[in-house]
Formats: C-alpha cells, structure tokens, sequence
C-alpha cells in the first residue's frame, strides 16, 4: 500500500499483552527504555468487526469506531524460515477496507465527496502516580537509619573515613574479592577505643568548663558595650535635645525680628500713603483754583469784549449823527 497512511487505535492492553509488548510495571525501569522497547515492537493493524465503517478521503484511510478493536499483536521483525513475508493485505485487512488495489473509481468518487465521519476520542488508561509528601519524621529517621548505616560499614572496615571534614564528604566502598568476610577487628583495639574515649569524655569536660567560661566572659563583655552604647545614646539625645531648645529659641528670635521688621514696612508704607494722599489732595485744590482762575479770567475777557463792541457802535453812531444835522440845515 504505497502512499497510504493507516489511523490506528490501541485499545488498553491486559497484563499479559503488556508483557509481551515490553510494557513492564516494574518502577525501577526506565520510562525511556519502556519507549525503546515499545519502538522495537511493529504492531499490525486489526481487521475490523462488521460494525465498523471505513472512509478513504484524499488518500487516507479513517477507521471508525463503535466497538473496542482487537489487540494488536506484535511482530518480529525477521523470521526464522527465508520465505518472504507476507503482505499488509494479505494478513490484516478485511473486506471491508479499501486499497488502491481493490477500491473501484465510482466508490472511490463517492467516497471523496462523502462526509469526513467523526474522528475518536483518544484515551489513556492506567494509574497516575503522584508524587509523595515525606514528612520531617520520616526523612530524620531516613537520616537516623543512614548514619548508623555508615557507622557500622566505618567499624567494619568497609567504608573508608572522610580525610577532610570540610567541604564536601566523599566515602570509598571496598569489598573483599569474591564478597569474602572481613575479619574483625582485634580485641586490643576495643581497649584502646574505650581509652581514648575515655580521654576524650576527660577533654570534653575540660573543653566545657572552658567554652562556659568563655561563654561568661563573653556575656559580660557583650554587656559592657551593651552598657557603654546606652550610656552614649543618652548623652546624644541629651545634646540632640539641647540642640532643638537652641533651635527653636533662634527660631523664635528671628520671628520676632521678622514681625518688627514687618510692622515698621507696613508703618512706612501708611506714611508714604498718607504723604500721597496730602498731595494728591492739594494738586486737586490747586486745579480747582486754576480752573476757577480760568473761567473767571474768559467771564471778564468776554465782558471786556462785549464792551468794545458797545464802544464801537457807540462811535459809529457818534460819528454818523452829525453828518445828518448838516445835510438837513443845507436843505433848508
């Protein structure tokens, strides 16, 4: 079947198949293994009930879905005998799936120009695993169990002592060739290990009685600077104190001095105003007099005038008269 894509549905396999498919429940395995072996195995498509229907559009075959299928059956992937293998069609498929082989062109057409049917849901079986929550008890007594662990390996010889104890730790495990038995240690050196704790219970007492007396010692120093920094605190609150007093009496001085300051500008200032005031007021008096002058001065010009003209008449008609009387008498 050259250029065709089968759709295939794995249905949840019993134990048994998983087994014989490599699917191994066993937690110290691998995932990735689990996916190698499952890619080692070529599974085979079965061949469908009679309820199932098959679609071929545009050169894929979609199997449709109503009851579970049949397992799939692995494959190995050379024989044993040398002849040939035989083919997909020949093996797995049913009268009901279309190749290029057997599809006709009209159920071909029809099937191109047929709906797409409704694509399966996809379903993964099986038991999530969570991770667990260990608590701090059973990680102490986890560690508890490690260290005696280590101690009765250290005892034995088995597992070497760390050279440094900074840092990181590093232990050697040597076993005997062929997992022999060790021999125990001799009894003199069970003498010896009581000695020496002995000594060292001696040296730890001493070592105490010195750290509680440091520790002593320490306290009352930590006290003293305890004493010798309060003792400072208050000295600077007392000038911190002593510097705000000052402060605010400088603070109140030079208010007062502002408001003298401002007191005397607004005196000033009523004083300039009053001194502008008396001015404005005699140089409005002044243009009133002025102004008076003038119209009195234009009333008696204009009378002046008036008066002229009175006087001209007066000599017009002065002049005029006589030459009357004349004409008369040198008439009669």
């Amino acid at each position: 079947m050259g250029g065709c894509n089968q759709s295939k549905v794995v249905p949840a396999s019993s134990p048994a198949e998983e087994l014989s498919t490599g699917m191994i429940k066993n937690k110290s395995l691998s995932f990735w293994k689990f996916l190698k072996n499952r890619r080692n195995m070529i599974r085979v498509a079965p061949a469908l009930p009679e309820d199932q229907h098959t679609t071929d559009v545009s050169d894929r075959t979609i199997v449709g879905i109503n009851k579970p299928p049949s397992p799939i059956h692995p494959r190995s992937r050379a024989s044993h005998d040398d002849s040939p293998s035989p083919t997909f069609s020949e093996v797995s498929l049913s009268p009901y799936m279309i190749t290029e082989d057997t599809a006709d062109g009209d159920e071909l057409l029809e099937l191109e120009t047929a709906e797409r049917p409704k694509t399966p849901d996809l379903y993964v079986l099986g038991t999530p695993l969570f991770a667990k929550k260990i608590s701090n008890k059973k990680k102490l007594h986890a560690r508890q169990e490690s260290q005696e662990i280590l101690r009765e390996l250290r005892n034995a010889g088995i597992v070497a002592r760390p050279e440094t104890r900074a840092g990181g730790v590093a232990y050697e495990y040597f076993v005997k060739e062929k997992f022999g038995l060790l021999k125990k240690p001799p009894a003199r050196l069970e003498r010896l290990k009581k000695a020496k704790k002995m000594r060292e219970a001696q040296g730890d007492a001493k070592l105490r009685e010195e750290i509680e007396s440091r520790m002593q010692m320490a306290e009352e120093r930590r006290k003293q600077v305890l004493d010798k920094v309060r003792i400072q605190q208050t000295q600077h609150l007392v000038l911190d104190i002593r510097r705000a007093h000052n402060n605010l009496a400088a603070l109140e001085e030079d208010k007062i001095q502002v408001t003298a300051e401002r007191l005397q500008q607004k005196e000033i200032m009523s004083q300039v105003m009053q001194g502008r005031a008396i001015v404005n007021r005699d140089l409005r008096n002044m243009q009133k007099k002025h102004h008076h002058t003038e119209v009195r001065l234009r009333a008696t010009l204009k009378k002046i005038a008036e008066k002229d003209e009175e006087l001209r008449e007066a000599r017009k008609v002065i002049e005029v008269s006589p030459m009357r009387g004349e004409g008369q008498d040198h008439r009669q």
